[in-house]
């Protein structure tokens, strides 16, 4: 939904902070009693995977209490001590395991996604030229961001038409004369977890001896 501009990313995380705090919401109208305990354990858990610890972990360790209890209800109850302290246990085996596969890597790197499908503004940090027309540009993106986008995924960028208004370009008919706004598409060259985009396009300087006089648009 995000990725369709349908919703924010903010309004992603409320409808996931919600989706764990309606269960114990309703029941507290129910049975008119606030909850407490439930409140502290599902904010817990939003807590838990604010900081990265893994949502199988989180929620295996919830449901091997219930599992214990439904096959064996007496020795749920004999056994509370033994219990509780399941789950704590099943992150730090969790942590365990994710450290010796992983490397060193126990909490999940989360970063919001900042791309959508709306258009945002970007600050352009760097320019490089590579070649005659290849040029590096280097976006920056707001802390705790990143692109979010995937290998062979493309982000479109919007820039001023310079041709606005003008019945020919570079001696040729202009196709496009009438939008404000020129948009061209590039799949970027930086990571997908990196805290900046960046692009590598190609730069038409003026050069009426090969025909363009007024060089590229964008």
């Amino acid at each position: 939904l995000v990725r369709k501009g349908i919703i924010t990313t903010a309004g992603y995380h409320m409808g996931y902070l919600w989706s764990l705090m309606q269960a114990i919401f309703l029941s507290m109208v129910i049975i008119e009693d606030f909850e407490l305990t439930h409140w502290m354990v599902w904010t817990g858990i939003y807590l838990l995977r604010r900081v990265g610890v893994s949502k199988y972990g989180v929620w295996i360790s919830l449901m091997l209490p219930i599992t214990l209890k439904q096959i064996s209800s007496r020795w749920f109850e004999e056994h509370q001590d033994v219990v509780l302290g399941l789950i704590p246990a099943v992150w730090a085996t969790w942590a365990f395991f994710s450290w010796s596969l992983k490397g060193s890597n126990v909490l999940e790197k989360r970063a919001r996604r900042y791309l959508e499908s709306r258009p945002k503004p970007l600050e352009l940090v760097h320019r490089e030229r590579i070649n005659d027309s290849l040029v590096w540009l280097r976006f920056h993106l707001p802390a705790g961001f990143t692109t979010g986008l995937t290998p062979g995924q493309h982000v479109r960028i919007h820039c001023p038409n310079p041709s606005k208004g003008m019945a020919t370009w570079n001696d040729r008919p202009n196709l496009e004369d009438t939008p404000e706004n020129l948009s061209r598409s590039y799949t970027p060259v930086s990571a997908p977890d990196a805290p900046a985009l960046d692009l590598v396009v190609r730069d038409y300087g003026p050069d009426a001896g090969l025909g363009f006089p007024q060089g590229g648009r964008g």
